[in-house]
């Protein structure tokens, strides 16, 4: 297999059939060249575990470029830390490794690094302080009686659509579909006091009730 391949495939061999490794990849740091972004930026990736796999790396700019590096196994021969220049022409907002997540990473938690850096001193309360400052209040936000929030991102590389609806007292719902598929339903919950129904990966779930005024829950089962 090494000779169809036309490269060596021992660490394959090694790591996966002869031991027990684990793999724990990260990123270590974003700089640029002297100290401008619009020159190229350096980023600086680790081997923190035993398994030397290639890497996939998935770089965000502020100006809305992205692109993907992909570095061999090789890397690793020299030690645990690899630095490589990236032709960026704006700041980096995020650097991730193994977008697809197709690599046995015991440490995902550090497979992705921002650069754009929070400024000290800000911390998650001072951000619900400000907001709240900047709206009139906390009792603004209690006065509110029928609001609407919709949102978007990826799963796994599918685009997925949120929407979610609260209205004063009792009625809540819940949305998530992926539009792209068919508008195929993730799951859709609606509350309306104590009646309850929902669908789950396009099917609908049994749902037994309760009177919540008396016992606060709802057990759903998978049919």
């Amino acid at each position: 297999m090494d000779n169809a391949a036309g490269e060596d495939l021992s660490w394959f061999w090694n790591e996966w059939f002869m031991s027990t490794m684990t793999l724990d990849q990260s990123v270590k740091s974003i700089d640029y060249n002297g100290g401008d972004p619009s020159k190229g930026s350096l980023i600086t990736i680790e081997n923190l575990g035993e398994m030397a796999l290639p890497v996939t790396v998935l770089i965000k700019e502020e100006n809305g470029k992205t692109g993907t590096v992909k570095l061999p196994a090789e890397v690793w021969q020299r030690g645990g830390e690899w630095t490589f220049p990236y032709k960026s022409t704006s700041k980096v907002t995020l650097v991730m490794l193994d977008p697809d997540h197709k690599l046995p990473d015991v440490n995902p938690d550090n497979n992705a690094l921002s650069g754009i850096k929070i400024p000290t001193g800000v911390t998650a309360a001072t951000v619900i302080s400000n907001y709240l400052n900047a709206i009139g209040g906390a009792d603004k936000v209690r006065a509110i009686k029928d609001l609407t929030i919709n949102a978007a991102g990826t799963l796994q590389g599918v685009g997925i659509e949120l929407v979610n609806r609260y209205k004063s007292p009792d009625k809540f719902e819940y949305n998530a579909v992926a539009p792209s598929y068919n508008n195929y339903v993730v799951l859709h919950l609606k509350a309306n006091g104590d009646s309850v129904s929902t669908v789950a990966q396009n099917r609908w779930l049994k749902i037994i009730r309760s009177n919540l005024k008396r016992i606060p829950f709802i057990v759903l089962v998978f049919p």
